[in-house]
């Protein structure tokens, strides 16, 4: 496929239409700076399955749980009550699970800093260098989050790309000290099959190494906006999501 058509799918696919369809509408809804922060990893983390079925546990984690505010929430520390439930949240994630996050959250926020400040500390302390190696450190343990190198880590690197992506009517552009042009292709199911379809890598699987890959290819097509392949290899998606 010729770069000018990757182009125009990214045109077409990123616009308004999608930013009110997609799961991300429930972190731009609310309204701080926090709030979101936390409605995108709580989002991103619930992402999997089919869209009726996400959209229910996000709605219920988000507006039900947490009130429609998510801030207020984790430092409540009201989500302790769920530390010794081991029953199912959504698909593989259990109420346990979902306490622990929100305290690994809890023990940022307390310190008085966003997590943006957070993830930028650990990035520069570790010398790693990705934004979603250093969030995976601050976040994985128990969490049903994976750590860093594990995997593509596909929920991490979509909510970093909602929080970092600047002028675009779906992402929120929140994260002005990170940059669109160092971000990473998320990787999941979906995006593996447009790949083997364009023919894009000779070889792919849900890892690391076909994240930076598939990255490293986006940029001769997007060269400061990698992440902008998203909304075009998730294009099917797009386009039979809403039937």
């Amino acid at each position: 496929m010729k770069f000018s058509t990757y182009k125009d799918i990214a045109e077409r696919v990123e616009c308004e239409r999608l930013a009110r369809e997609d799961i991300v509408h429930f972190a731009r809804d609310c309204k701080d700076y926090k709030d979101k922060e936390i409605a995108a990893i709580i989002i991103s983390w619930l992402s999997d399955g089919e869209k009726e079925e996400k959209e229910y546990a996000i709605s219920d984690v988000i507006l039900n749980k947490m009130g429609g505010k998510p801030y207020d929430y984790i430092m409540s520390g009201d989500y302790t009550i769920y530390k010794d439930n081991y029953y199912c949240l959504h698909r593989m994630i259990t109420y346990n699970e979902f306490a622990n996050l929100c305290e690994k959250l809890h023990s940022i926020y307390v310190r008085g800093i966003t997590l943006q400040d957070a993830m930028l500390e650990e990035k520069r302390r570790n010398g790693y260098g990705h934004y979603v190696t250093a969030l995976a450190s601050l976040l994985s343990g128990d969490t049903m989050i994976a750590t860093a190198h594990v995997g593509a880590n596909y929920r991490l690197n979509l909510a970093i790309r909602w929080l970092v992506r600047q002028d675009s009517p779906v992402d929120m552009g929140l994260w002005l000290q990170c940059s669109p042009s160092k971000l990473l292709v998320s990787v999941n199911a979906n995006t593996l099959q447009n790949i083997k379809k364009y023919a894009i890598l000779r070889s792919c699987d849900c890892n690391e190494t076909t994240v930076i890959s598939l990255t490293q290819f986006a940029k001769k097509i997007f060269p400061n906006d990698a992440a902008r392949l998203d909304y075009v290899l998730n294009y099917n998606w797009f386009t039979n999501g809403s039937k």
